[in-house]
């Protein structure tokens, strides 16, 4: 049985990936950081929050969310996917690569971390493959 504070956090995030559809990321952030103030380990949470981040080009929160999301969910793969798109945009690309393979050894057929990940070894990274829309 969910309990009460199990149900807000549910509504929260339906209402923060409501507001990440519009592309009202702010809003978005706005909802995720209220649900997360109530289950601050949501790994879901965290990696829907840096996306937002990402978005909104605030690297920095978008790696602290990236990095926290791994940590409290080591086999969530999409956790790997922010973390390695943050940390490209921080210019840390050896460090990005290294994230991506983590995250392809859980999910190999993850597409848009095997196009980051091919993108950086052949050095030729594009910027449309920069835009953050692609996540």
């Amino acid at each position: 049985k969910l309990s009460h504070s199990d149900v807000n956090v549910i509504m929260l995030k339906e209402d923060g990936n409501k507001a990440f559809q519009a592309g009202d990321y702010s809003t978005a952030i706005t909802w995720y950081s209220k649900a997360l103030d109530l289950d601050p380990t949501n790994h879901v949470l965290l990696s829907n929050r840096s996306a937002c981040y990402c978005k909104q080009k605030d690297y920095v929160n978008a790696l602290k969310d990236a990095e926290q999301c791994v940590q409290f969910q080591p086999k969530f793969a999409r956790g790997y996917c922010r973390k390695g798109a943050a940390l490209l945009r921080l210019g840390e690309r050896q460090e990005a690569m290294q994230t991506y393979r983590m995250g392809l050894t859980l999910e190999p057929s993850n597409a848009t971390m095997r196009a980051a990940l091919e993108a950086l070894e052949s050095e030729s990274t594009t910027t449309s493959f920069l835009d953050a829309s692609s996540l």
